[in-house]
């Protein structure tokens, strides 16, 4: 069952990447998703790992400002309500999903949708890709938020090395809290 899921979630986030070249490449002004597609120099190179760095740092605090708030009850009973989706995810599980989701929303919603539409509905366009249900619904206006953290993000470094790198740690740290949550209250 988890390798399906990891699959399907694979297959889900490949389509994202594929329509954001597409959109990238044939609807819009032809952009490079990330600096060292432009050609190899030390100083692009040094650039992506800058950017590597300032997407970790970003993601690392806005995981540990969750953590620190994570007994509020709209944000137990949402850790909570992803539990019960994903059940006990485990590290290889968080891995994939995390690299795969991080790569694949970030290149359309920064690298194609933000290009055409602006930071404003493109983070609000990514807020509502999180609705989960009414009990959560608080989830979207989150990552509404965080839309403009790595819309932000997008513009200031010209590249999407940053937000995917931001998005790959929330995501990877997240879904193993949430998989060690799920675990706790008996699912698999």
């Amino acid at each position: 069952m988890r390798s399906r899921f990891i699959a399907l979630g694979g297959l889900v986030y490949l389509i994202f990447f594929l329509s954001a070249v597409y959109w990238n490449q044939k609807l819009s002004e032809p952009r490079s998703f990330i600096l060292l597609s432009e050609g190899y120099t030390p100083a692009l190179l040094q650039q992506t790992l800058i950017n590597i760095g300032l997407g970790a740092v970003a993601g690392l605090g806005i995981v540990g400002l969750f953590r620190m708030f994570r007994s509020l009850p709209l944000l137990k009973a949402l850790e909570e309500e992803i539990a019960k989706l994903l059940g006990a995810v485990d590290w290889q599980a968080a891995f994939y999903l995390a690299l795969f989701s991080s790569v694949g929303e970030e290149a359309l919603f920064r690298g194609a949708m933000q290009n055409a539409w602006g930071i404003h509905w493109t983070s609000l366009s990514f807020g509502m890709l999180h609705i989960l249900n009414q009990r959560v619904w608080y989830w979207m206006v989150l990552a509404w938020g965080m839309g403009y953290l790595l819309g932000y993000l997008y513009l200031w470094t010209g590249d999407l090395v940053a937000p995917i790198c931001c998005h790959f740690v929330i995501n990877f740290i997240n879904l193993q809290l949430i998989g060690r949550r799920a675990r706790e209250m008996g699912y698999q």
